[in-house]
């Protein structure tokens, strides 16, 4: 699965604060990762931004070079990576939309199941089902 970033409202305040659209701050930080910390594919993660350059040993100033060699107010940034998470798990599927986890819910009727995906975002409306259609099962009306 692709790396994303939660879209929480620590992401959005970047966003504003760098004066990019979430999705160039989302390409800007997953690109970053990728060229400083290759290889960067690892199968699960949910760290902060903040937690992965601290753990590979950056200061503060070194991430945001790195990250926004251009701005030079980056008082709240630091503050603003600590909350700002990638996610990422090839064990669970991730939303398309923003990429926070979906929550599974599997159901049956009869001898059919099959799984509901719902995003666990409250501001993110995105499902997802693998559930069969019944009218073209055996004993549907659509079923030759």
């Amino acid at each position: 699965m692709k790396m994303s970033i939660f879209r929480n409202d620590a992401f959005r305040a970047l966003s504003d604060t760098t004066k990019m659209s979430e999705p160039e701050l989302e390409k800007r930080i997953i690109e970053t990762m990728e060229r400083e910390f290759t290889p960067f594919g690892f199968e699960d993660v949910n760290l902060s931004v903040w937690e992965y350059f601290n753990s590979s040993g950056y200061s503060v100033q070194e991430a945001l070079e790195v990250l926004f060699p251009e701005l030079t107010n980056t008082d709240e940034i630091p503050e603003l990576l600590k909350e700002v998470t990638l996610f990422g798990c090839s064990t669970s599927k991730g939303c398309e939309w923003c990429g926070c986890e979906m929550i599974r819910e599997v159901q049956h009727h009869g001898k059919q199941s099959w799984t509901n995906y719902e995003c666990e975002n409250p501001y993110c409306a995105n499902t997802d089902t693998n559930e069969p259609d019944h009218d073209t099962l055996a004993g549907g009306k659509d079923f030759d």
